[in-house]
């Protein structure tokens, strides 16, 4: 049976708190013609390692549904060639999707979440932790696991099998869910809101949640650091923090260490040293 979770017990602490992890955020919907998003140039065809179909994503997200582009779909990281369908996970209106996917040769394999109550309870303008363990090679349930605030959720298995093996991606992009046509540079207004983000940390492989859930979520944030290894975890792939209330960063093992937005029309990015979840 879905375990539900409870409308935030964690709130927004007083500015004496010891743990401010700050935020970065859109500062206007995609949909206005003036969004923004964020671009990882990892400076080779194959730098990605998505060809494992596993993955670990510890992220915060604060919002309303009003942060949410026309589509209700905000696009946390997403991936995308002209031969392949790569990879993506967003968050929506209604719950959460995770998909490893082929073009050309079709096939997909994928996690989807709809809990009870999510546009009520999660998008309630508090900070929310969400956390995903995923192996979508294996058959396991216990292998796949998805948390919101701590609390387990029940995850569907959307899978049409993959055969072969998923291009490998010089770009990442945040809150942009770019094209079919290239992997390249531009900006595309569609997934892209202003939801507020904070300390996104995503490796392309599989951490035993039986071992390290409080490495990520402690009833509350924890420190990761500069690199996503401030808890005890080993460096991720991908750790987006904000550094200073002037950059976002990447502490992630694969560059690059600074991180580019890409927009259109004025958008741009609001960056913040407090707001964030605190403990």
């Amino acid at each position: 049976m879905p375990l539900g979770f409870a409308k935030s017990t964690f709130t927004h602490k007083a500015a004496s708190a010891s743990l401010d992890l700050g935020f970065f955020n859109s500062e206007n919907l995609g949909s206005s013609a003036n969004g923004a998003g964020l671009l990882l140039d990892a400076g080779s065809g194959n730098a990605w390692p998505i060809n494992n179909r596993r993955m670990t994503l510890s992220v915060w997200i604060k919002g309303t549904t009003s942060d949410l582009p026309t589509d209700n779909k905000y696009m946390l990281f997403r991936q995308l060639t002209s031969t392949d369908s790569g990879f993506f996970v967003q968050v929506q209106n209604n719950g959460t999707e995770c998909f490893f996917q082929r073009a050309s040769g079709g096939g997909n394999k994928g996690l989807l979440c709809f809990p009870t109550n999510f546009e009520t309870d999660f998008w309630d303008d508090e900070w929310h932790h969400l956390l995903w363990y995923v192996d979508t090679n294996s058959t396991q349930t216990a292998s796949n696991a998805f948390y919101v605030d701590g609390v387990a959720q029940t995850l569907t298995s959307d899978s049409n099998g993959i055969t072969a093996a998923i291009t490998q991606h010089r770009y990442g992009k945040h809150n942009s869910n770019d094209n079919t046509t290239a992997d390249n540079t531009d900006y595309y207004d569609s997934r892209s809101g202003t939801v507020k983000t904070s300390q996104l940390w995503l490796d392309f492989g599989y951490n035993s949640h039986d071992t390290d859930f409080t490495k990520f979520y402690d009833s509350g944030p924890v420190d990761m650091g500069t690199d996503g290894t401030g808890s005890g975890l080993s460096q991720p792939d991908i750790y987006l923090y904000q550094n200073s209330g002037t950059n976002i960063q990447n502490g992630g093992s694969i560059n690059p260490s600074t991180v580019s937005v890409i927009n259109e029309g004025t958008g741009a990015y609001n960056v913040s040293d407090t707001g964030g979840p605190t403990a």
